[in-house]
C-alpha cells in the first residue's frame, strides 16, 4: 500500500483532485469581535497585520486559538489526551468548521503517506522535509519555493530578532503569491499569516525577553502550517474538503496544534 500511494506523482494528485473534490469556498470570512479584540491585546509591541493577505484571518484565528488555550493551564491535559480534537473544537469556537478540520486530519491516505515523511512533530521546516514533500507531490515546485523564501524570513529574524524588518520582508513576498493557483496561493498566504502572527504573539508573550523561545515556537507553528497544507494536498487528491473549508482548518489547526505541543513539550 505504501508503495502504491508514494508512487502517486503531483501531477496524478492535480487529476484526482479535479475529479473528486468537494467544492467549498475559498473566500476567507471576516475576523469576528473576539478575534479582533484578541489581536489588539496581543499586539502591544508587534503588530503582524498585513490588510493585503485577503487570507489574513488565518493568522487571527491562529492566534486568539492559542490564546484561548494559554489562558488556562489545565487545557493541556485534554490536548494531551486527543490534539485532533481538541483543536478542532479551538477552531470551532472561533468560527471555522470542526467537521472539516477533521475529515482533512483523518484522511487514510494523507495518513499513510505523511505518517511516513512525518511533517508533524518537527519543530522547523527543514529543506530535506520540502524536498520530500515535493517529490511525492504534497507541495507543488511553486509552494516549495515560497516557504523555503519563508525560511530565510525567519532566519533573518533569528540572526537580527527585528520583528519589523521580518514583517516587511513576509509581507514582500505574500505579494507574489498571485502567480500561484487559487489552493496553493490559499495555503501559501495562510501559512505566511501564521508565521506573522505567530512571531509576534510570542514575541509579545514570551517572559524572558529574549529571542530563543520566540524562534522555537514560532518555527514549530510554521512547521506545522506546512504539515497541514500538504495533509490537505493528499485529502483533496482523495475525496476530501477543499478550498478555505479544507486547507484552512488543516494548516491553522496544524500550526495551533504544533505551538501549543511545543510550549507543552509534546513533541
Amino acid at each position: 500500500m505504501k508503495k502504491t500511494i508514494f508512487a502517486i506523482t503531483a501531477v496524478t494528485l492535480l487529476a484526482l483532485t479535479s475529479c473528486t473534490k468537494k467544492e467549498v469556498t475559498t473566500s476567507a470570512p471576516k475576523a469576528t469581535t473576539t478575534q479582533s479584540k484578541t489581536m489588539a491585546a496581543s499586539a502591544a509591541l508587534y503588530a503582524p497585520e498585513n490588510p493585503a493577505n485577503e487570507y489574513d484571518i488565518a493568522g487571527q484565528i491562529h492566534n486568539a486559538a492559542l490564546a484561548q488555550f494559554m489562558s488556562n493551564p489545565d487545557n493541556q491535559v485534554a490536548f494531551k489526551e486527543n490534539w485532533v480534537d481538541y483543536t478542532g473544537n479551538l477552531l470551532a469556537e472561533n468560527g471555522y468548521s470542526k467537521e472539516n478540520f477533521d475529515a482533512v486530519m483523518t484522511n487514510a491516505n494523507a495518513n499513510e503517506l505523511l505518517g511516513t515523511l512525518n511533517p508533524f512533530g518537527l519543530n522547523e521546516v527543514t529543506p530535506s522535509l520540502l524536498e520530500n514533500l515535493s517529490t511525492v507531490g504534497a507541495i507543488s515546485p511553486e509552494l516549495k519555493d515560497f516557504y523555503t523564501n519563508i525560511n530565510g524570513c525567519i532566519n533573518n529574524l533569528a540572526k537580527d530578532g527585528n520583528y519589523n524588518n521580518f514583517k516587511a520582508a513576509m509581507i514582500r513576498l505574500e505579494a507574489t503569491a498571485d502567480r500561484m493557483n487559487d489552493d496553493d496561493r490559499g495555503i501559501a498566504l495562510s501559512a505566511a499569516s501564521i508565521a506573522r502572527y505567530s512571531f509576534a504573539y510570542w514575541m509579545n508573550n514570551d517572559p524572558t525577553g529574549g529571542m530563543a523561545m520566540p524562534m522555537g515556537w514560532g518555527k514549530a507553528d510554521f512547521a506545522g502550517a506546512v504539515g497541514g497544507g500538504a495533509r490537505f494536498i493528499i485529502a483533496a487528491a482523495f475525496g476530501g474538503p477543499v478550498g478555505w473549508g479544507g486547507w484552512a482548518g488543516a494548516v491553522i489547526g496544524s500550526g495551533v496544534g504544533a505551538s501549543i505541543g511545543y510550549a507543552i513539550g509534546s513533541h
